[in-house]
């Protein structure tokens, strides 16, 4: 997996070949900003669809929402289980969700009109569709399950967790301390439980709900204000922990539904400085199973509790120098084991856990990461797991023994290079698989297992290959940068049309390099892939890289190596390999390099221009962290601990520490409504910039959320704003 080469330039050109022949209209089409940022480049994606898992099948969705229908796999077979149309004849329904019971006899519907929404249970039995009279809680009801012997749904109302008896029509309330400060588990509790969970969990034999109650005094709010909707700014408050602050205190608690007592269970350890994640009951006994992640997030308890006293018993204990990631158990063996993913030999792998904990055996060995856990098949004889052995921007379907016997087979075949992702049905015999490449979009199909034949294509996105063909696109070009012994860098290249390596062009980087997110994947790049190709189109060259600590399928020390360094270190990396290929390539002006990203990627923009201001001279970051004190606490001391125990690190990773290098042109953009990464980090540069004489810009996106997708024209003037100042700063200016 390590290259020992400086610059391996694999130079993979991803080219299509079509089957098709387009039409003479087709031949050609213009590639501009208001086609891409109207949707005229749209991804398709097919609808959800869901497992059965007492017979084979899956249901889904269709018909413009009116019915719920189920497909045999083994024959196509298509069968309307539910038409609202014929059960609300007035009212035009749609099912916006489902539920099936546990038996699957059962289905709990949720319908929407008008931005209003009603509930129902459908019996797969007599075929009747039942309304569930709740209107009173309508206007405010979260996280409404099927209770698994179907005699109740339960959902959270007020920060309270309600039963509906269904067959009284009685509405019961368990909690009765609910409010802003006692929030009872509580889907709508963003950004200060961080990683505690804030499900409920029914039990088996539907006696007992597990939840986590949430204690927030003390708990610091967050204000945003709202300029454009009324003569006097409104001001929009809501719970918010940043590093180092008071965290709300978390208990986990279980309901006994029949009588409504409460069993707070007895966990060691402050409750305002430990997460409670992962409340999981074990299907075989019905005892409940959670884990306890200390505040630095290093350490992870599993835990199993005592239904009747509270009293709890430590199952084992995962530690690490760094940090961990939680993980929800994964019953096999009707209960009498999990499965387990853990780092702990420098690779993610996954383990089979009896539930006492004591028997602990690895299933998938050698220098490999898997990518993520799909699951065992009903007769525990195979998992299922995704992984890319061989390469770092790829990732492939692949099943093993459960007993870790034997070699791990590859389900994906070996032509399909690119992102492979699936869904296992829970016998192992099928599967629903998503397939894309940086410019392929998303093919959706149903293949049979472990043959991997294609069974049926939900969606081939086959309108939008022809355009991608008729924009006449330049290939992408992989290639893999050794920035020091060891240290090899994904990277990719997009050149302009008529490409001379003779000429000198502008360079524009594209970056993110964050622990949620690798940019340089090989996958489907949707609306971005065509922004790349109309700015190759203009003359740039079109490039990302990405450093060290991505989720990058490359070992624990890589994942971890930013622990204390969170953004410093990634920055460093890839101005590393920016100087090589600039030494490699005199095709890139060295005079005229160019960095944009949002969110994480704005953290990297600016990190890039402020650290090595000599490589980049022009920036454009969006949505960015200037100090990550103004973070949410949950992510933020994942990586850096709190400030009061690391200032140090607090202080090097600050991007206004580095405004006083700032010698080219720099392009701040952020939206005031932003409450993910809040606007305060854009007035904060602003006032650090200003402090060391800096010329800049500002464009402030009134209103506009992290996602920025509010407001007419938004992403229209995003990308028609990068063009600009790109074009201004980077390419030579006639006179």
């Amino acid at each position: 997996m390590i290259f020992s080469i400086k610059s391996v330039c694999i130079s993979i050109l991803i080219i299509f070949c079509f089957t098709f022949t387009p039409s003479k209209a087709q031949d050609s089409l213009t590639l501009d900003i208001e086609r891409i940022a109207n949707g005229s480049f749209q991804t398709k994606f097919s609808n959800k669809k869901t497992w059965l898992r007492k017979k084979i099948g899956y249901t889904c969705i269709e018909n413009k929402g009116i019915e719920l229908v189920l497909y045999n796999p083994e024959n196509g077979k298509r069968t309307i289980l539910i038409t609202i149309k014929d059960v609300f004849r007035k009212e035009s329904y749609k099912i916006l969700n489902y539920q099936f019971s546990q038996d699957e006899s059962k289905v709990l519907l949720t319908l929407g009109i008008s931005g209003n929404k009603a509930y129902c249970i459908f019996d797969r039995d007599n075929k009747s569709i039942k309304k569930i009279d709740i209107d009173q809680f309508i206007s405010d009801i979260q996280m409404i399950k099927l209770s698994p012997n179907n005699k109740y749904v339960s959902f959270i109302h007020s920060s309270n967790i309600y039963i509906h008896t269904l067959e009284k029509e009685e509405s019961i309330q368990l909690t009765n301390d609910g409010s802003d400060k006692i929030i009872n588990s509580n889907a709508s509790f963003n950004f200060a439980s961080a990683h505690s969970s804030r499900e409920y969990r029914w039990s088996f034999d539907s006696r007992y709900i597990a939840f986590n109650q949430f204690n927030c005094d003390g708990v610091r709010t967050f204000s945003i204000i709202d300029n454009l909707n009324s003569e006097y700014p409104k001001i929009n408050q809501f719970q918010y922990v940043k590093p180092g602050e008071t965290l709300p205190s978390v208990r986990t608690g279980i309901i006994e539904v029949s009588t409504k007592k409460i069993t707070w269970l007895n966990i060691k350890g402050a409750p305002r400085n430990n997460y409670i994640t992962h409340l999981t009951w074990n299907p075989n006994t019905n005892e409940l199973y959670f884990q306890q992640m200390n505040r630095k997030q290093n350490t992870m308890h599993v835990f199993r509790a005592d239904i009747e006293s509270g009293t709890t018993k430590l199952i084992f204990t995962e530690s690490e120098d760094t940090f961990l990631e939680p993980f929800r158990l994964k019953w096999i063996n009707n209960g009498k084991e999990f499965l387990w993913i853990s780092e702990n030999d420098g690779w993610r792998h996954i383990y089979r856990v009896t539930t006492d904990g004591k028997n602990k055996r690895l299933i998938t060995t050698g220098d490999f990461d898997i990518s993520r856990l799909l699951g065992a098949d009903l007769s525990s004889e195979w998992v299922y797991f995704e992984a890319s052995p061989n390469s770092t921007v790829h990732n492939y379907g692949y099943r093993i023994k459960i007993n870790g016997s034997g070699k791990m087979e590859r389900l994906t075949p070996e032509d399909a290079i690119g992102t492979n992702n699936y869904d296992i049905s829970p016998d192992g015999k099928w599967a629903f698989r998503s397939f894309s490449r940086f410019d392929k979009p998303m093919v959706f199909t149903l293949v049979s297992l472990p043959d991997h034949t294609e069974v049926k294509t939900f969606e081939d996105n086959a309108a939008l290959v022809r355009k991608i063909e008729a924009i006449n696109p330049s290939p992408v070009e992989y290639s893999k940068i050794e920035i020091e012994d060891g240290i090899v860098l994904d990277s990719w290249a997009i050149k302009p049309p008529d490409f001379d390596p003779k000429k000198k062009y502008p360079v524009i980087f594209h970056v993110y390099s964050m622990p949620a997110w690798k940019l340089t994947n090989d996958r489907w790049k949707s609306n971005n892939y065509f922004f790349y190709q109309f700015l190759a189109k203009k003359g740039f060259i079109v490039m990302g890289i990405d450093g060290r600590g991505t989720p990058s399928l490359e070992g624990r020390a890589w994942r971890k190596s930013i622990y204390l360094k969170h953004g410093v270190l990634p920055a460093d990396d890839i101005a590393k390999a920016t100087q090589i290929m600039l030494e490699e390539r005199p095709f890139m002006d060295a005079e005229r390099i160019g960095v944009y990203g949002w969110s994480g990627g704005g953290l990297m923009s600016l990190m890039l221009i402020l650290r090595h201001p000599k490589i980049y001279n022009t920036a454009i970051p969006g949505a960015y962290l200037s100090h990550h004190k103004y973070y949410n606490a949950g992510f933020t001391e994942r990586f850096l601990g709190t400030p009061q125990k690391n200032p140090h690190a607090y202080q090097e990773t600050a991007v206004i520490n580095y405004a006083k290098n700032l010698q080219g042109n720099l392009l701040l953009m952020h939206g005031t409504g932003d409450d993910n990464v809040h606007y305060q980090n854009t007035d904060a540069l602003i006032d650090k910039l200003i402090e060391e004489k800096k010329r800049f810009f500002v464009l402030p996106y009134p209103n506009r959320t992290h996602g920025m997708r509010e407001g007419k024209n938004t992403q229209y003037h995003r990308y028609d704003t990068y063009l600009w100042f790109f074009s201004q700063h980077l390419m030579p200016q006639n006179d």
